[in-house]
């Protein structure tokens, strides 16, 4: 293994010998060298610019030969970029060599990383940087062959794809953020929870390649939407077929064992679709029947509640929040399903036994995200204007996570709605608890927190109202700050991880 010294030292021997070859006019450092932010691991670069005349083919032949005698290169592979050769060598130390050999008017900078020690440089086009639509479209094609090869039984297959389907989502990701979106360099500058670990398999298996494969078509759908809405709406149903068909596989048809995150992967398929048909609804006329997406609603809600029963009877240490999910998805449906004139057999589905309390549920499952939103050494906080102080207390910002919503969205929106403020900024997730609400409420909430910051100037204290979109009377707060040092008065243990909000977190 190389040391920083080692680095060093052949960097100053490359450059003195291109300074002395006569076929060299310009001499630059490049990547992090050119900006002094390298690290134990850094490799060299480094560009050449040619005489005009000058034979490249000669001259990054010669400078091979040098490698290899002179500095251990062990072997080198090259890249293009218009006609300018960038070699890359490995050397026995396990160093990383990339000399750019750039022809005559092409030696210059492409980016800030560039830094000339000789000669003179011309600026050069910058690196193109992907289109949004061409990565979805890459991550899309990626997506119908790690089907195909899953279904062929082909699990390393399965793999080389799913690893390019996740690339493009990551590259998204980053594109969305403002950050390098290739080759994953800013992949791990983004926000907390933008991307879903369990994306990556955790072992080259059928089931292993599915699961990471319906996490991954699921993060794809959230960054199309990002990226163009009518997109989002023409893909939205081909990306949850190819999802639905990893999870059925995952636990097909009826065998004893009933897999948890299948079913859960279920319900939030369910709730994809009627997303779908609730846009088909709303953009054109009745009609215009969206009768195939309904069927597979249809199909898939009566599949999901016969599991979520089995998983019930089971005695599951979590059935209730899946069962209560279904219900309030099934429920919202109605609607919907009485438009087309097909609410019987969706009733059907409600009523069925597979979805009836069993005697030992007596509490249902809810995720709740909670929100610390924090101004220098304060922490806004609300009370409730017309309720009971001795009932509600003092609150941060917190709300129910909803059906298909992300923890971190949920946790914007529930900030914005209930301060008023249209400005806030999530800065990082803090951590997640349980919280039994028992007796005031009959629920297990688990909980996620974030640490929050206003942009712009905020009052002392103001008047909110949150309207609950039309579902209910609308809620009116005092929203003010407090020191964090008094954050002990919340209630309902809200402020069980303000300490690691605010003072040490990871």
């Amino acid at each position: 293994m190389y040391s920083p010294t080692d680095r060093k030292r052949l960097s100053e021997r490359l450059i003195a010998a291109a300074h002395a070859d006569d076929r060299i006019q310009g001499v630059a450092v490049t990547g992090s060298g050119a900006v002094d932010s390298t690290d134990a691991w850094s490799d060299i670069d480094v560009a050449f610019g040619l005489r005009p005349g000058v034979d490249r083919t000669e001259t990054v032949d010669d400078w091979t030969r040098r490698m290899y005698r002179d500095h251990r290169a062990v072997h080198h592979t090259d890249v293009m970029a218009r006609n300018t050769v960038y070699r890359v060598f490995l050397l026995a130390d396990t160093l990383q060599v990339d000399i750019a050999f750039a022809p005559d008017g092409e030696f210059g900078p492409t980016a800030s990383t560039f830094r000339l020690l000789s000669g003179t440089a011309t600026p050069q086009p910058a690196s193109p940087v992907p289109k949004a639509e061409a990565l979805v479209g890459m991550a899309w094609l990626h997506g119908l062959h790690v089907r195909s090869s899953l279904a062929r039984g082909r699990p390393w297959q399965a793999d080389y794809m799913l690893s390019g389907m996740r690339n493009q989502v990551v590259a998204l990701a980053c594109l969305r953020h403002g950050l390098p979106s290739q080759q994953g360099r800013g992949a791990d500058r983004l926000p907390a929870d933008t991307l879903d670990p369990g994306m990556i398999p955790t072992a080259a298996s059928i089931d292993g390649m599915n699961r990471a494969f319906a996490r991954t078509v699921d993060a794809l759908l959230r960054e199309v939407d990002g990226v163009d809405t009518a997109l989002g709406d023409r893909l939205r149903p081909c990306l949850c077929e190819l999802a639905a068909e990893a999870s059925r596989s995952l636990n097909p048809g009826g065998g004893q064992t009933v897999d948890n995150g299948w079913i859960r992967r279920m319900v939030e398929q369910f709730g994809k679709l009627y997303d779908i048909v609730d846009t088909h609804n709303q953009r054109y006329p009745v009609g215009d029947s969206p009768y195939p997406l309904l069927n597979r609603l249809l199909e898939q809600a009566e599949e999901t509640a016969e599991k979520v029963g089995a998983l019930e009877r089971s005695r599951s240490p979590d059935p209730g929040s899946l069962a209560d999910e279904l219900r309030e998805l099934l429920h919202s449906t109605l609607a919907l399903a009485r438009r087309y004139g097909i609410e019987d057999r969706l009733e059907a589905v409600i009523d069925s036994e597979h979805l009836r309390l069993t005697e030992h549920q007596t509490f249902k499952h809810v995720h709740k995200a909670v929100c610390y939103i924090v101004r220098d050494d304060q922490l806004l906080v609300f009370r409730h204007v017309n309720r009971p102080f001795e009932e509600v207390g003092v609150q941060v910002p917190a709300g129910t996570v909803r059906i298909g919503e992300a923890p971190a969205d949920a946790a914007l929106r529930e900030a914005r709605e209930e301060t008023g403020l249209p400005n806030i900024t999530l800065v990082d997730k803090v951590g997640e608890t349980v919280f039994d609400a028992r007796p005031y409420l009959t629920e297990i909430q688990h909980r996620h927190f974030y640490l929050m910051k206003p942009v712009g100037e905020v009052p002392e204290r103001w008047s909110s109202t949150e309207d609950h979109d039309g579902a209910g009377d609308p809620t009116e707060f005092e929203c003010f700050w407090i020191p964090l040092v008094h954050a002990h008065v919340l209630q309902g243990a809200q402020s069980q991880l303000i300490g690691r909000a605010t003072h040490g977190r990871r």
